[in-house]
């Protein structure tokens, strides 16, 4: 079956608006989800061959590391503030990725989904190949932050996602001129914005009622 990428984004990003919605309102930011996910390497690494003798005993199954490597694979959720410390949603899924513990220790928990996989195991799943991450988000990740913390569009860059999929723009309404995407292009992440989406990101952004004139989107959807 062939991989029907424009489908996975638009589930990915209806997912990230899930997240978005587990977000504790606050008047000092907004509510956004976002999801992690591990792309399989181009090309895939080779594939355990089916046996040519029906008779004969199926082949083991490949280990989980090669299996997620596959097809692209959900490896970490977030949303606003769901981690202590003023944290944004793409900060709560690399942290909550980094912190998880192996693969075999998740299956052996009962933890299916969100995957968890080690340096190691990503190593055996890439066929030693850089790891390519897609972060699907609500928002357009920050690059500036009032709190003094370190912006999304930062940690992003740090972790070399491959792609950024996005909803809406960040409006205006904390800091005046944002400037995510222009961070990320100029680190060469590109910014995709995904579209039929940002109506529904916007009203999830404005839960608390943030002045409409700040958050109307000025950007035209590709």
């Amino acid at each position: 079956m062939t991989f029907d990428r424009d489908a996975f984004d638009r589930q990915m990003m209806a997912l990230a608006i899930e997240q978005g919605r587990l977000s504790v309102p606050v008047s000092t930011g907004y509510c956004v989800g976002a999801v992690l996910v591990l792309a399989p390497p181009s090309p895939l690494p080779p594939q355990p061959s089916v046996p040519a003798n029906p008779a004969s005993p199926p082949a083991s199954p490949p280990p989980l590391s090669a299996a997620l490597a596959a097809t692209p694979s959900l490896v970490a959720t977030g949303f606003s503030r769901e981690i202590p410390g003023n944290t944004h949603a793409e900060e709560c899924c690399i942290l909550k990725f980094a912190e998880c513990p192996s693969a075999a220790a998740a299956v052996a928990a009962g933890v299916a989904s969100p995957a968890c996989i080690t340096a190691s195991e990503l190593g055996a799943a890439t066929g030693g190949a850089p790891p390519r991450f897609w972060m699907y988000t609500t928002m357009e990740p920050c690059a500036q932050r009032l709190s003094g913390n370190k912006p999304c569009a930062e940690r992003l860059v740090e972790m070399k996602v491959e792609r950024v999929i996005v909803a809406s723009k960040e409006p205006g309404y904390f800091i005046g001129s944002p400037v995510g995407d222009k961070v990320l292009e100029s680190n060469g992440i590109k910014s995709e914005y995904i579209t039929g989406f940002e109506g529904k990101a916007l009203i999830l952004h404005n839960v608390l009622g943030f002045p409409a004139k700040v958050l109307s989107s000025t950007l035209t959807i590709k």
